[in-house]
């Protein structure tokens, strides 16, 4: 069965979250309570203008059972919230990094504030390893939003909380590899081109390593008692299969790393986390860890 795919535009990036602890999680539940939703997984995106990408399968055919409720909770969101910012698109694009690649012209076109669009899911099969494998990302990325909305509303909007919840499943993550101080080296040098020159990062990692030794430690002596458990284990199993039988990558072993830092990253996005946090999250567990 294949994935249904919207995207909900929400130009108001601060309101991303309330959209979905408020709004959003609550159209799941019931979604779900109905056995209306088979799986689904939701991503924050740039392209077109800032929104949500809500891809779901449903269960039977009841696709325009979801659509209805899925267009009432956000007409309920847009009656509380009914200011919406007026963004225009040159000023919005004028110095967007576009994921760290060049971008055709022509790919950077626009939909208004406050839309709901139908644009269909295009798959990034060889990123995660294949055609015959991707269906296993897909899962991980079911299972993963579910978690990401259970922390979203537990930390309620918080910036701090979330560099916390951040770090709790960036070491989670690692767990499942031998190397971790050269995957930590990797996915620091490859999100580091991101960092926002204003932030002073040495004094920033400086602290979060000071507040988050004893924590980090914890995890890793607990996987099997903390909260992330079973995101833990389907993380290891999932990625696991994905590696025996992927076509995309000629080394094993760098399947693991690029499609492993794939699905932190994007557990990162679903948390609101901005890339330029992800290099220093990264460094701050490397000096964790060499501290002991």
């Amino acid at each position: 069965m294949s994935w249904d795919s919207y995207h909900i535009f929400i130009h108001e990036t601060n309101l991303h979250d309330v959209f979905l602890v408020e709004f959003f999680s609550k159209f799941i539940r019931k979604a779900e309570d109905n056995n209306l939703l088979d799986k689904y997984f939701y991503i924050r995106y740039w392209q077109g203008g800032p929104h949500i990408r809500f891809r779901f399968k449903k269960s039977g055919e009841n696709d325009k059972y979801v659509i209805q409720e899925l267009n009432k909770i956000f007409n309920e969101f847009n009656l509380e919230y009914d200011n919406p910012l007026v963004l225009k698109p040159e000023d919005y694009y004028r110095n967007h990094k576009f994921d760290g690649q060049p971008v055709k012209k022509e790919d950077l076109y626009w939909y208004d504030n406050r839309t709901i669009v139908n644009i269909p899911y295009k798959p990034e099969i060889d990123r995660y390893g294949g055609e015959n494998v991707i269906g296993l990302s897909e899962d991980l990325f079911h299972i993963s939003s579910k978690l990401s909305l259970l922390i979203l509303e537990k930390i309620e909007n918080n910036p701090n909380k979330k560099i916390i919840a951040a770090l709790d499943l960036f070491s989670v993550a690692i767990q499942i590899l031998e190397d971790k101080a050269k995957f930590n080296e990797i996915y620091s040098s490859f999100w580091a081109g991101h960092r926002n020159e204003k932030i002073d990062y040495p004094k920033l990692t400086h602290k979060l390593v000071d507040v988050y030794s004893s924590r980090y430690h914890y995890i890793k002596d607990n996987l099997n008692h903390i909260q992330y458990n079973e995101w833990y284990v389907n993380l290891k199993n999932i990625l696991d299969d994905i590696v025996k039988n992927q076509t995309s990558y000629k080394v094993r072993e760098q399947a693991r790393i690029s499609i492993l830092a794939s699905h932190i990253h994007m557990m990162n996005n679903r948390l609101g986390v901005y890339p330029h946090y992800e290099s220093m999250i990264a460094d701050v567990i490397n000096q964790v860890i060499k501290k002991g």
